[in-house]
């Protein structure tokens, strides 16, 4: 790939729907542990198939934003964020996550085996 110019790649899933996030998140483990790849997502990118922050703040929440991002954040070395009002719950969500994996990895807990 560098003979050719291409000197890193990044694996991007589309997710359209809570089911599509599954798939992604299952293609990322294949792809990262065959072709050690990073691999990432925009998770709440789904969120605007329904409405969009500015337009329909009922459906479009922090919890939302947030559970997703977190779930999301399991198996990518990569997260878009989506539009800027997100980044607060989403950086914030990442954390927490990020954090719980690290206390099962530091404490050998075999919650969810292929973190």
């Amino acid at each position: 790939m560098k003979k050719i110019g291409i000197e890193n790649i990044w694996v991007d899933g589309e997710v359209i729907d809570i089911e599509s996030l599954a798939h992604i998140l299952e293609t990322q483990q294949l792809i990262s542990s065959s072709l050690k790849l990073p691999v990432g997502t925009a998770p709440t990118l789904f969120l605007f198939k329904y409405s969009s922050p500015r337009l329909n703040k009922r459906f479009h929440t922090k919890y939302r934003k947030a559970s997703i991002m977190a779930i999301a954040s399991w198996f990518s070395n990569f997260l878009f964020y989506g539009a800027i009002e997100d980044a607060k719950e989403c950086f914030a969500s990442v954390y927490q996550a990020l954090e719980f994996k690290k206390v099962l990895k530091n404490n050998n807990i075999k919650l969810l085996e292929k973190l």
